[in-house]
């Protein structure tokens, strides 16, 4: 112990000069507010951001230079051997020279910083700026950097004195292991960026750890030869950061060969409106906000992981209404988007990247066919032919305004609806409905949906006020809009926006979906029982089927004609959404015969806006998700964990 403080102190003796140096530095923020030009500046905020600038700059310089002579120095000038011929061992003397040049490197930034901590305006600047940022961040600038430049400066003057073949060995460890680093932690910049964080900062705190080790083992095995010191070292610093390198290639590796039965919580599921495949993702352990998603099939298990962002899953991956094709937005890097597909069907499947490329994800819509593909970017809106990635037309989207909806009435027909981004209140018709014709080439608008009665406040709170269901196959929207107290439910031509039937007002803003031989069906509350209503396509009632008792209605899809399953809750006092306790149901409308589901609870994929089937998923009272066989009216769980 006595042997590294003495070694220490000896280091901060010999260079103890610089302390004045950085006394007179010291004075440099006081006198930068008369400086001429300078007027218009508040002198607290001058004084305190050149202090800022000089301490760091001071230090960085300080301890680059330092760590350069430490060791290296004494070994040209044959001086190390005064420190070996006394009864101290080599890991004190290491310690020692570190410590003591690190120590006196901080001691000179809080020289620089004692004169402005003296004025109370400038110290409360000084104060606010470290609570504005992280006071590990700040840590980090004022004594984090300085010891990695004490380690590497020390390393890099060692390698420069020994002028020895070991600096080839030194640059090519450097640039090969730099490479698989990128190589490992490039994925999870993209698709994993706390996970990344953390890898980088293990990969940093490695390479501290390997740098303090090399010279510790340069001191030990070098002494007073410098050619063996410097042997020692490279093979310590690069042998240490293989292992850290080679450990975080396998944890990148492991991250991503994540596997559908690996999932703990699901956060998102889609279902194809026909088959068996489904797009399943969520969180998984040890693997910090990787959400990975998963292509499944429930019959066979086959599986393919899917690279999409979590946060814009919705927007990036659409199924074709026969469940054949499936289409998704892969990150490609650099903030661009890779347009992919694969083909789901019975003959064995076939996955491919396009050569389309994209610079933001809006909307993705496939035709009922799978062959072409609808995408806003921007205020673009493209239309593709997959297979030979042709573009079709692409029109700009009205100024002014966001789209709120985007499909293919026919394989040459997209509609689009859109309002203004700004709703202003005096606007006769806030939503407009245009088409988009693919053989003629045109962009026009063809009708409008007049807003109900909300306010701009009303409508901001509601995000898609009025409500709309899309009968994409016989060219039909259902809107529900607020009318004063109450909710207008009508049946529209989605082309014109004309009212085909006017169901009246009712009390609750409710919903519709339409069913797959274009009937309707819609809950209707009487206190707490709940009914399914079901009217023809001409807006017929055909049935009112009881389905029980509850507060809160989700629907699920149709799995056999007009056959729907739903979810009920009870809304219990004291309990969050998240702990309700559901009940499944399957609905029969068209003889009102109805069954609990066992083992399955609220419906997992959410109401479409074009309905187009489904409703077999399910999560259960435990949050584990489920599917339910209408054949065998059985279910059983999609994950092993399920």
């Amino acid at each position: 112990m006595r042997g590294f403080v003495a070694v220490a102190v000896c280091e901060i003796n010999e260079r103890r000069i610089v302390l004045i140096a950085a006394a007179a530095a010291a004075v440099i923020p006081l006198l930068v507010p008369l400086l001429p030009n300078l007027s218009g500046l508040s002198a607290p905020d001058v004084r305190g951001t050149a202090a800022w600038m000089i301490a760091l700059g001071l230090s960085w310089v300080l301890a680059a230079s330092f760590g350069f002579s430490m060791v290296a120095t004494d070994l040209a000038e044959g001086r190390s051997g005064f420190l070996f011929s006394r009864p101290i061992g080599a890991l004190p003397i290491w310690i020692g020279k570190v410590v003591g040049n690190y120590l006196l490197v901080l001691l000179a930034e809080l020289v620089v910083f004692v004169p402005v901590l003296l004025l109370p305006q400038t110290r409360s600047l000084l104060l606010a700026l470290v609570d504005r940022h992280s006071v590990w961040n700040v840590l980090g600038l004022i004594a984090g950097v300085p010891l990695v430049l004490v380690l590497v400066a020390n390393a890099a003057g060692v390698m420069w004195r020994a002028r020895s073949g070991w600096s080839v060995v030194d640059l090519a460890a450097a640039l090969i292991l730099s490479g698989l680093l990128w190589l490992a932690l490039s994925p999870l910049y993209r698709l994993a960026p706390e996970a990344f964080n953390a890898g980088a900062a293990l990969i940093g705190v490695s390479f501290v750890l390997s740098l303090f080790g090399a010279g510790a083992a340069q001191t030990a095995a070098g002494r007073t030869d410098v050619q063996r010191g410097h042997r020692a070292l490279s093979l310590t610093l690069w042998g240490g950061m293989t292992v850290a390198t080679f450990a975080m290639a396998a944890y990148s590796t492991w991250v991503f060969s994540v596997a559908p039965d690996d999932l703990s919580h699901v956060t998102s599921v889609d279902e194809a409106p026909a088959g068996n495949w489904i797009v399943v993702g969520g969180e998984t352990r040890w693997r910090f906000d990787f959400l990975p998603q998963f292509l499944l099939n429930t019959e066979t298990g086959h599986f393919s992981r899917l690279e999409l962002e979590g946060s814009r899953y919705h927007d990036s991956i659409t199924f074709s209404r026969d469940g054949e094709r499936v289409v998704w937005f892969e990150p490609s890097g650099r903030g661009r988007y890779r347009l992919s597909w694969a083909d789901l069907g019975d003959k064995e499947q076939v996955f491919a990247g396009t050569g389309l490329f994209f610079d933001s994800v809006s909307d993705l819509r496939l035709s009922a066919g799978g062959d072409r593909v609808a995408v806003r970017e921007g205020n673009m809106i493209s239309v593709y032919e997959i297979e030979r990635e042709a573009l079709l037309i692409s029109a700009p989207v009205p100024a002014g305004s966001w789209v709120r909806h985007l499909w293919f009435a026919t394989n040459d027909m997209i509609r689009v609806l859109a309002e203004p981004k700004d709703r202003p209140r005096d606007l006769e018709s806030i939503i407009t409905i245009s088409e988009i014709d693919i053989p003629k080439g045109s962009f026009r608008q063809t009708g409008s949906i007049e807003r109900g009665d909300a306010t701009p406040k009303e409508t901001q709170y509601f995000y898609w006020e009025p409500t709309i269901t899309i009968d994409s196959a016989r060219d039909r929207v259902f809107v529900v809009q607020r009318v004063g107290e109450e909710w207008r439910r009508t049946l529209r031509d989605a082309r014109t926006g004309e009212v085909l039937e006017d169901f009246g007002k009712y009390g609750f803003r409710g919903w519709a979906e339409f069913l797959d031989d274009g009937r309707l069906v819609w809950p209707d509350l009487d206190g707490e029982r709940i009914n399914l209503v079901l009217l023809s396509p001409g807006a017929e009632v055909l049935n009112t089927v009881q389905v029980g008792y509850g507060r809160h209605l989700a629907y699920g899809g149709e799995v056999a004609p007009g056959v729907v399953t739903i979810g009920l809750a009870k809304a219990e006092e004291g309990t969050s959404y998240w702990n309700w306790q559901w009940t499944a149901k399957a609905v029969d409308l068209n003889t009102g015969a109805t069954r609990i589901i066992d083992g399955a609870g609220k419906p997992a994929n959410e109401m479409r806006d074009d309905s187009s089937g489904g409703g077999r998923l399910f999560f259960d009272n435990d949050s584990k998700l489920v599917i339910w066989d209408p054949v065998t009216a059985t279910t059983r769980g999609v994950l092993d964990h399920s």
